[in-house]
């Protein structure tokens, strides 16, 4: 018990209510499943949390299998967790996917019926998608968030976290609800106007900008009403929210959630790409203080975009100047074989490393709390972060087993040339012994993702004939003579899972795209030709996409699914492009194309360009 007061004690907590928050939150982000073993997970994740000193844990909880979260039969879960964290020093947040976590309306689930469908400016009905004005499609998809209010009076939970990423859909719907209401209040518009004939009426009054206000007031309701409903169960309960980035709907949370009693918890990626503290991160911080001054601003680390050298001086600097800081994700940390990519660390760094710097920082911080410094940090001097390299996968590199030789002319006339693409990818060249493999790569995301754009170029025994990095925002063009006639690969990344995007001009006459585990294009528009029998086409969440087989009549589609989509057969060319019209408040990028079932699986610029047995 001495042990816990002692924690209790060196993190500086501000009491509020039966769950006091830190003066600072020094803390990250994990993952739990329903129906595992909580106190064996909180184990192994609190105790070096508390051991490096953080004082703050946030899990994102989700049910395991089962379609809704049932509080009530897994309280005794939450209570295991909310209860260790008590007992290491750790305030405990609570996040939330809405259910689905996908943020999808699914037309065949009895609850999801009675919620209107968004509606575009076309009359056009998206059934996988909600009119978000509907304080019902809230209420339902975040049940649990209210449910776990309960708990809060009752288990020291210090905030229930809404994740927002799925839902929050910034298109305008002309849905018949919102129709009905925005006509009560409007004179001159009919509420019988059919969906089709909804924005025409706006545009003849002139009235286009007078709805999007409206339907976007509404959604302030929304966001008001689900404040007032969950502070009426517990006012001492902080409500929060990420992303703080999705324009008017991630605007009404950062304006609405918080209250003196409760202050929100305001989320944001700031420092997630690997930019460390900078000017930007205070700005960032002062606009979101301006929108409510009950906000408390929480920029977070990506760990695995940083290394371990500045990473003390950045988090103390975070931790000092703003109202502290998190991490995406704890189980980077993990010692354990057989990480996925996407969670480990750098240069093989070692988590022992990492958590002795944040022990650093998160020590020194704790000292100007304790002696109340913060207004003037100086006990760790601020070091600029360096541009990370990301890793590449050479095992993820498979030539083909049979020898290809080049199809068509090799021209590059009426042919795209550059190509913006994501995560890493592998092209493969072909070039006569002698000749030079030659290509220009771009880091196109530039500041907004500040890691570099490594590439690399193998023959097919693995050898590297070049490996190099380009800073954010670089370019190079490079030559290498081919010391033997044959296929090379050109493997190029810019980070993992979302990170900066780069294009790619290949000059050689012929070579491909591996899209055997699928080919991740960042923009579009963008023309492939292909020898299969479908392709698959994965989609997000507000996505929106429209696609051409040969020259056919485009096809739109929108949100989260698993397109499968059948060819004619033989060689066949693909186009990918924005819909037509355009749906608002969906975005069309990060198109992921595998082709199946055919002669090859390689993507080509050109029925000119192209490589075969």
């Amino acid at each position: 018990m001495k042990h816990v007061l002692c924690l209790l004690l060196l993190t500086g907590f501000a009491v509020m209510g039966a769950a006091g928050r830190p003066a600072r939150l020094l803390g990250g982000y994990n993952g739990y499943f329903l129906g595992g073993d909580a106190g064996q997970y909180a184990e192994q994740l609190f105790k070096p949390m508390a051991d490096a000193k953080f004082n703050m844990v946030e899990l994102k909880i989700q049910q395991n299998q089962a379609r809704r979260m049932n509080v009530a039969a897994s309280r005794n879960e939450f209570a295991v967790l909310a209860e260790k964290a008590k007992n290491c020093g750790l305030w405990f947040q609570i996040y939330l996917y809405p259910e689905p976590y996908d943020g999808q309306r699914k037309p065949d689930w009895p609850e999801h019926q009675a919620l209107p469908p968004l509606v575009d400016a076309g009359g056009n009905i998206h059934d996988n998608a909600f009119s978000i004005i509907d304080y019902g499609v809230w209420r339902e998809c975040f049940t649990h968030a209210f449910a776990i209010a309960e708990l809060s009076k009752e288990l020291p939970i210090g905030a229930v976290k809404f994740d927002i990423e799925t839902i929050s859909n910034t298109g305008i719907s002309y849905d018949d609800a919102a129709w009905k209401r925005f006509a009560a209040t409007h004179p001159g518009f009919d509420p019988a106007t059919p969906a089709s004939g909804r924005m025409k009426a706006l545009t003849e009054r002139n009235a286009v900008e007078l709805y999007r206000m409206w339907f976007i007031d509404e959604f302030d309701q929304v966001v008001r009403r689900l404040e007032k409903e969950l502070h009426a169960i517990n006012p001492k309960l902080s409500l929060g929210v990420m992303p703080a980035t999705h324009g008017w709907v991630s605007e009404a949370f950062i304006r609405l959630l918080g209250t003196p009693e409760a202050p929100a918890v305001i989320d944001d990626w700031s420092m997630y790409n690997g930019e460390g503290f900078q000017d930007a991160v205070l700005a960032r911080q002062k606009a979101i203080k301006k929108l409510n001054p009950n906000n408390l601003y929480i920029p977070w680390f990506r760990i695995n975009s940083y290394t371990v050298d500045q990473l003390a001086s950045n988090a103390y600097s975070a931790g000092t100047r703003c109202d502290g800081y998190s991490n995406w994700t704890m189980v980077m940390l993990e010692d354990r074989p057989n990480k996925p990519p996407l969670y480990c660390l750098p240069g093989n760094g070692k988590s022992a490393d990492y958590y002795a710097a944040y022990g650093k920082a998160n020590a020194a911080i704790r000292e100007d709390i304790a002696a109340g410094t913060l207004a003037d940090p100086k006990r760790i001097a601020y070091e600029p972060v360096k541009s990370l390299v990301p890793p590449l996968d050479f095992n993820k590199v498979k030539f083909p087993k049979n020898t290809l030789h080049p199809k068509g002319n090799g021209s590059h006339k009426g042919t795209q040339r550059v190509f913006t693409v994501r995560n890493q990818t592998v092209t493969f060249l072909y070039a006569e012994a002698g000749t030079m493999i030659e290509a220009t790569l771009r880091h196109m995301a530039g500041p907004a993702r500040p890691i570099s754009l490594h590439y690399a170029l193998l023959d097919r025994n693995g050898h590297e004939l070049r490996n190099e990095a380009i800073q954010p925002g670089g370019s190079e063009t490079f030559a290498v003579r081919a010391p033997a006639t044959g296929l090379y690969a050109l493997v190029a990344s810019g980070g993992l899972d979302g990170q900066a995007w780069y294009s790619i001009d290949v000059k050689n006459p012929y070579g491909g795209f591996d899209a055997s585990a699928g080919f991740y294009f960042f923009s579009v528009p963008f023309t492939v030709w292909m020898n299969a029998k479908s392709v698959h086409f994965g989609t997000q969440p507000r996505q929106a996409f429209s696609y051409r087989v040969n020259d056919s009549a485009p096809v739109n589609i929108s949100g989260q699914g698993a397109y499968e989509i059948p060819l004619p057969g033989g060689l066949v060319k693909f186009s990918v492009g924005k819909p037509n019209p355009l749906l608002n408040g969906f975005y069309s990028q990060d198109a992921i194309l595998t082709p199946k079932g055919g002669s090859s699986t390689l993507l080509f610029a050109s029925p000119e360009r192209m490589l075969e047995e």
